[in-house]
């Protein structure tokens, strides 16, 4: 990787590229070593940016949420960035930071404080006021027709159709679009965990009606960026068990490859033969590590067993919760149809478009973080994570902006850290771990556990 300058003083060049044009993107990656990427919809505009990151092998960051785009390039790319040592880094803006570092930080804290995992983790989206990204909105109406262009008319099976479909949906995998892509990423939890190489466990959808949610005490409606998150989450939770697991098969590997006759052939080869050597051996450890990780039952992965993730917005009452679920099925049922999926469209704020200044000013936003451990008598942790300014606009401005500044300066760090990749297709967490949470919260964010209590009072 080119080093990256430390002086803030310096003149920063502006490099221009037409994200049509396949060789201008690679120019402008090769002259870069960090890609952030805002432009979306992501499944049109996107591809050739990730092919020339990882072509030039530039780490790459995006602000986006389409997970059937991001499945398919962890199936298109994975292995290879993982082989060079490329961050692909999916979801690093509001969707889905806070969900992605907040669980992070509340297992992290369970492990070191109470010596156990999480079995259930709620995230409750709490007060805030921002305003509305055209882009991300064409977005989220798109990805049903993105999907059936792509892969069938099937593949744009409508979310009703995955709740009817179930298991038989989940179980397709995120594959081809025989079962439909769309239902399936609608159905399935771990829809990109599994694409990731991770397995399912037994977390299922919220789903669209009002929940009393007793460790949170508070009655819940459905969030309209749950399926977003809780896919980004669930595989955050697979890659970094994987990540802990391919670094305990290493150390004995590495250990006997330190004294093996082919590894100080290599060394005194050169560095380059060298390099590929330890990174042929690390290739062998993680498909080793992948295979332990998709071995048998109950998703397991860093966060607990059978860890179980839950995003919903907290309302206090019956009443609020009621009229979220009715808004949220209304909007699901315009969504399937795609003759009023179209009609929504016409009706968007265009690409580009957003709110003013003073409103990314005014704007604020706060996530409660309650995790039931998984212990025999389990306690109930609390946190909190949020911002003092508008989450779509400034908020995803900064997480962007420090994940891209992770993995420009804190290259160190981030090798120190064992629980953090080292390229691969990634989310926030499994690719830059806690030098992100401590860079989100220098910048002013707050990730906080708050305290711990117990025992549980009973699930609802």
């Amino acid at each position: 990787m080119r080093p990256c300058p430390t002086n803030a003083t310096q003149d920063v060049p502006i490099l221009t590229a037409d994200a049509r044009d396949a060789a201008s993107v690679a120019r402008v990656c090769a002259a870069s070593q960090v890609v952030l990427s805002t432009a979306g919809p992501f499944a049109r505009y996107g591809d050739a940016v990730v092919e020339a990151a990882l072509q030039e092998q530039t780490h790459y960051a995006d602000i986006t949420g389409e997970i059937a785009w991001v499945a398919r390039n962890a199936r298109r790319h994975g292995a290879a960035a993982a082989a060079a040592g490329v961050k692909l880094v999916h979801c690093a803006g509001y969707d889905s930071v806070p969900s992605d570092l907040g669980a992070l930080m509340m297992a992290d804290w369970c492990r070191q404080q109470l010596g156990c995992g999480i079995d259930t983790l709620y995230t409750l989206v709490r007060e805030s006021l921002g305003g509305f990204s055209g882009g991300s909105l064409l977005s989220l109406a798109d990805m049903p027709d993105q999907e059936a262009e792509l892969w069938g008319a099937g593949a744009g099976a409508a979310p009703a159709a995955a709740a009817a479909g179930g298991a038989a949906a989940a179980g397709g995998g995120g594959g081809g679009g025989g079962g439909g892509e769309w239902a399936a990423l609608q159905a399935d939890p771990y829809y990109l965990a599994v694409a990731l190489g991770g397995s399912r466990g037994s977390d299922r959808p919220p789903g669209l009606q009002p929940r009393y949610l007793a460790p949170a005490r508070t009655w819940a409606g459905p969030w309209l960026m749950e399926g977003i998150n809780s896919r980004v989450v669930h595989a955050s939770n697979a890659l970094i068990g994987q990540q802990a697991q391919q670094q305990q098969l290493l150390q004995p590997a590495m250990a006997m490859a330190g004294s093996a006759p082919a590894a100080v052939a290599a060394a005194a080869a050169g560095p380059s033969v060298a390099t590929r050597a330890v990174a042929a051996a690390a290739a062998q450890g993680a498909a080793s590590a992948s295979a332990v990780g998709s071995g048998g039952g109950g998703g397991g992965g860093a966060y607990g067993r059978d860890f179980k993730y839950v995003e919903m917005v907290a309302l206090g009452g019956l009443v609020g919760a009621g009229l979220m679920s009715a808004v949220s099925q209304l909007g699901a049922a315009a969504i399937e149809r795609p003759e009023t999926r179209q009609a929504m469209k016409s009706l968007l704020p265009p690409p580009g478009s957003g709110p003013s200044r003073a409103l990314r000013e005014a704007g604020f936003w706060t996530h409660d973080l309650v995790a039931v451990t998984e212990e025999p008598t389990p306690r109930v942790v609390r946190g909190v994570c949020g911002d003092r300014r508008d989450p779509g606009y400034w908020s995803t401005s900064r997480m962007l902006l420090e994940t891209g500044l992770a993995l420009a300066l804190q290259q160190e760090a981030l090798a120190a850290d064992a629980a953090v990749a080292r390229g691969g297709v990634l989310t926030p967490a499994a690719a830059c771990g806690r030098v992100l949470l401590e860079r989100l919260r220098a910048a002013g964010l707050r990730f906080e556990v708050t305290g711990v209590e117990g025992p549980a009072p009973a699930r609802r």
